[in-house]
């Protein structure tokens, strides 16, 4: 007869190997669910992760530009080295703001240098081991909405490194602008080459009683001249700048710049102040807009387009002489002319009496034949410097 005490050894043996045999193995699917969830069988024994390389070493990822002008261009390249001990994917670069922009890049056991492509994921593979530049670059002007005031821009990178998915890198920068511009620069927009074009700019203190001052024209670029007067209104000083592009240029874009010279408020010389100048010369009668342009339209229902053409110069005007369609389906337009006089109402002027402006009408007839058809609309005025217009025509009857 067994004891007691060995009879409750036996039951619990025997209790087990039940248990055992009746268990089931982890099957595949669960072994690989575990594995997903390990995070540390992601990380090499020994590895550092992305490491800054110089830099502050208390805020490795944070630069600062201190107080800057207004209209600088600005660049700083963070160093960073892949210590994941293998190749790590960065998978986007997010910036805080409009005026930032930030790539990455590296250079090659070859020396080539291989840059991330925008917008691409992932952006850029690093080799493990290698090191990588983020280059942040800001822009100073239209990008950054407060002036003098104290600004962080971010850039956060977003990788496959476990250790470090995450990394914001921090800028921080003051844009100075002493003085500011109304408009901040002169679109001339078209200019008549026989007459020019003259614009107004008012400039001012950025602050409100602040004692710089303007105190002159350092430089004027491109085919452009300029003054600047100061005048006050109340306790207000501020100064006008008219730039004029000049008479007789040729055809085409006429860009430039005014400088103007500064002083500060305690009297020592101040940062030039600039203003970007930009305008098209053009002949003195223009088209707006410069084409008709019909788009595709059904054959049996007439289609009509309408222009203006215009004299630029102040105080010209000239007579609609005749028009002429030249090209496929021309024996197929009609066109119509109307005078159009600043400030007069009713009924058009007479036909043969000058005009600054003319509204004309190209229309289809009711059998225009199908397909596409093109030309041009050849004008003859009696203005002395363009005594000829041809406005292109194009569209598709169906």
């Amino acid at each position: 007869m067994l004891h007691r005490p060995a009879f409750f050894a036996i039951l619990l043996l025997v209790l087990a190997a039940c248990d055992g045999g009746s268990a089931p193995a982890p099957s595949a699917a669960t072994q690989a669910s575990d594995r997903v969830f390990d995070a540390g069988a992601m990380l090499d024994p020994g590895t550092k992760g992305l490491v800054i390389v110089g830099g502050n070493a208390q805020r490795p990822t944070y630069w600062d530009f201190d107080r800057v002008p207004y209209g600088a261009q600005l660049h700083h390249t963070f160093q960073v080295r892949n210590d994941e001990g293998r190749d790590v994917a960065i998978l986007d670069l997010l910036p805080s703001c409009g005026c930032a922009q930030a790539r990455v890049q590296y250079v090659d056991a070859n020396g080539a240098t291989v840059a991330g492509v925008r917008g691409a994921e992932p952006v850029l593979v690093v080799p493990a081991a290698a090191s990588f530049e983020l280059v942040v670059d800001i822009d100073t002007t239209t990008q950054i909405e407060r002036l003098n005031l104290d600004k962080l821009a971010q850039v956060r990178m977003r990788s496959d490194a476990p250790r470090a998915p995450y990394l914001t890198f921090e800028l921080h920068l003051v844009v100075e602008r002493t003085f500011r511009a109304v408009p901040s620069g002169l679109e001339f927009g078209e200019i008549a080459q026989s007459a020019g074009k003259s614009m107004r700019s008012d400039v001012s203190p950025e602050t409100r009683g602040d004692g710089a001052r303007i105190t002159g024209v350092e430089l004027v670029e491109g085919p452009f001249t300029a003054t600047v007067d100061p005048t006050q209104q109340g306790d207000v000083l501020y100064w006008i700048v008219v730039a004029e592009a000049k008479k007789g240029l040729p055809l085409g874009p006429a860009l430039g710049k005014v400088r103007l010279a500064t002083v500060q408020s305690d009297g020592q010389p101040g940062a030039p102040f600039e203003l970007p100048l930009r305008g098209q010369i053009v002949p003195d009668v223009v088209a707006h807009p410069a084409l008709f342009a019909f788009g595709a339209f059904e054959r049996d229902a007439t289609k009509a387009v309408t222009i203006d053409v215009d004299a630029l110069a102040e105080g010209d005007a000239f007579t609609f002489l005749s028009a002429e369609a030249q090209g496929v389906g021309a024996d197929k337009l009609g066109f119509e002319r109307v005078p159009i006089e600043p400030g007069v109402t009713g009924p058009p002027a007479h036909a043969a009496k000058p005009a600054p402006k003319w509204r004309i009408t190209l229309r289809t007839s009711s059998d225009f034949p199908l397909g596409p058809f093109s030309g041009p609309l050849l004008v003859k005025t009696d203005h002395p410097r363009v005594p000829e217009l041809r406005v292109p025509y194009h569209g598709v009857a169906k």
